[in-house]
């Protein structure tokens, strides 16, 4: 016969049961996850087996599970104990948040807010007014900048007289190249102001509590400006060819590219008045206030601007693909001019037959002579220009010594002749001249024709300037021996070959009874342009800049979320949202937040 045990003593069983249920660490995280039916359920499934496992009869317990009374007082049990869980949840959860808070606050307190550059561009940003002071001032700090880069593009673009674009030296030593690569590397180091645009329109956007529209157009002239002075430092670095050169060009690009933070440092120290001094100082506080919940939807609504709404997402990327962009330019142009040397030189000009270790004397700014002395290698690259006009038919094989103020009367003084101005007039001594000619000629008081030249005084006054008159010369000799064909036919001997050529590069020849009597540089030579190999190789630069900045930038997002998307993330809070609101409903009759 089985034992029948009483209501009460069963009843006091079965709430111990249920605290037994709760007291289950498992059983504490599905009350989170379940409703009061599911909690029911499971709390008198547990209850049945802690009878059975007493060995109670199946009617005791049913009449103990089906008595009202008990009923109702189970449910109370659980929806108390219930009760004192959540509650106590709630504290622990309260306790974490609260101490979760208190890191942020201390990690926002802690954290330096983000501060205008100190620069005119900054003071121009504290004013929405175009004819405000700060804005002139900034607008005329800013064009000065763009007008040294454009004169300075001009001078290098116009002035120079070799092949290459913007006359860049065919060949330098190690110590130039040595010095172009710290100037590069220092140049890279230091172009924020290419950069900096972005990453402050993007802090502006993020945080700014007013309009932002005052912040687009002083960032957008300071990026100009960068970006040009930057380019400008580029092309001075990689054509100059003397090491003096180089950082002192580089040291007057830093000046102009600083020239704004200069100004403000004048309007600091209230040299420039005291409205701008008080300007630069509002530079030095935060840039913008943390926002509030009432400008926040206009601060929403300012964002949906495409143009704003390009930076705040892209600010990065535009960023890494400028940066990009000028360390692959300059390496670039450096290729180009590092590889294309000896193969454009020899493109250039076919007929200049030199060994290329005499190609880094083209151009180099003195009349090396020789063979580069020919219309076929443009006369030096344009340094003899000036000596064939002075001295025709000199053949001094060193004809940048000629002048120089040293007689060369050795045995290889071959400049000193009357074509060639007894070198130039430095041996017009008479102390020399007794050397090479007789007393009688020199003190005689007759007239010598060898000497009835202006830099020898015509003859020391014995000579008059009306019997010192030049003939007209023929083509220079130099000419005609360069030149493989010398057609009489066509006019211009020396400048022949297979065809008459009547111009090469920016030289033309004069000709008188359809000889050639000398070749002058054009008044007005045309503009060079770069060849189609060195225009592919700097698209191609920029190409492969834009392509890593965006390679990069992808990778970046992959660091940032391996495994789990935004969305994921999203639905993350939802249901962790969800789980709160169910842990609400739970609560008796109380329908407001745990």
């Amino acid at each position: 016969m089985d034992t029948v045990i009483p209501v009460d003593e069963a009843d006091v069983r079965v709430e111990q049961a249920v605290n037994n249920w709760f007291d289950e660490p498992s059983n504490r995280g599905r009350i989170k996850r379940m409703n009061i039916e599911d909690v029911k359920a499971h709390v008198m499934e547990f209850v049945e087996d802690e009878f059975n496992d007493k060995e109670l009869t199946q009617k005791n317990l049913k009449e103990v599970l089906m008595d009202e009374d008990n009923k109702d007082s189970l449910v109370k049990d659980i929806r108390k104990l219930i009760k004192e869980e959540i509650d106590k949840n709630n504290e622990i959860m309260k306790k974490e948040m609260r101490e979760e808070m208190k890191e942020l606050y201390k990690q926002k307190r802690e954290a330096p807010e983000y501060a205008l550059h100190e620069d005119t561009y900054s003071m121009m940003m504290q004013s929405d007014k175009i004819c405000s002071i700060q804005f002139l001032t900034g607008f005329l700090v800013w064009g000065f900048q763009v007008f040294m880069a454009v004169l300075n593009f001009s001078q290098l673009y116009y002035a120079g007289e070799s092949s290459l674009p913007f006359d860049i030296p065919f060949q330098v030593s190690w110590e130039v190249r040595a010095g172009q690569f710290c100037c590069l590397f220092l140049l890279l180091s230091d172009i924020d102001d290419i950069y900096r645009p972005f990453h402050t329109i993007r802090e502006a956007l993020e945080k700014e509590n007013q309009s932002v529209k005052h912040l687009f157009f002083p960032n957008i002239l300071k990026f100009i400006a960068g970006l040009a002075v930057a380019v400008i430092s580029i092309l001075l670095i990689i054509t100059t060819n003397e090491l003096f050169d180089l950082f002192s060009n580089f040291a007057g690009l830093q000046f102009i590219s600083n020239i704004d933070n200069e100004v403000y440092q004048m309007a600091k120290l209230e040299v420039l008045g005291e409205k701008l001094k008080k300007s630069a100082d509002n530079v030095q506080k935060p840039l913008v206030k943390p926002k509030s919940n009432e400008n926040a939807q206009q601060t929403l609504q300012l964002t949906s601007i495409p143009i704003q709404k390009f930076f705040k997402n892209y600010s990065k990327l535009i960023q890494m693909g400028v940066f990009i962009i000028i360390l692959i330019l300059a390496a670039g142009i450096v290729l180009v001019a590092a590889m294309e040397k000896d193969n454009y030189f020899y493109e250039t000009y076919p007929n200049c037959i030199i060994p290329p270790s005499r190609i880094d004397e083209y151009g180099n700014g003195k009349c090396d002579g020789g063979i580069l002395n020919t219309i076929h290698c443009q006369f030096d690259g344009g340094d003899c220009t000036d000596f064939n006009e002075e001295y025709k038919d000199c053949k001094a094989s060193r004809p940048y010594s000629v002048g120089d103020g040293q007689c060369d009367d050795g045995d290889d003084g071959d400049a000193f002749t009357p074509e060639c101005h007894y070198d130039g007039g430095d041996c017009c001594d008479k102390r020399k001249l007794l050397k090479y000619s007789s007393v009688e000629e020199v003190l005689g008081g007759v007239c010598n024709p060898a000497f009835n030249i202006d830099v020898c005084l015509n003859d020391y006054g014995l000579c008059s300037e009306s019997n010192n008159t030049d003939t007209e010369c023929e083509c220079q000799e130099q000419i005609e021996s360069s030149s493989s064909g010398n057609i009489d036919s066509c006019g211009f001997k020396g400048a022949g070959g297979p065809m008459c050529i009547s111009t090469v590069g920016n030289f033309t020849c004069e000709k008188k009874d359809n000889q050639c009597t000398r070749v002058v540089r054009d008044a007005n030579p045309s503009r060079r342009s770069l060849s189609t190999r060195t225009i592919f190789i700097l698209l191609s630069s920029l190409a492969v800049g834009f392509v890593i900045g965006i390679v990069g930038r992808a990778l970046f997002k992959m660091k940032r979320a391996p495994a789990e998307s935004d969305e994921e993330y999203s639905n993350q809070d939802k249901q962790q949202g969800m789980e709160r609101n169910n842990d609400e409903n739970l609560e008796l009759g109380d329908d407001s937040n745990a």
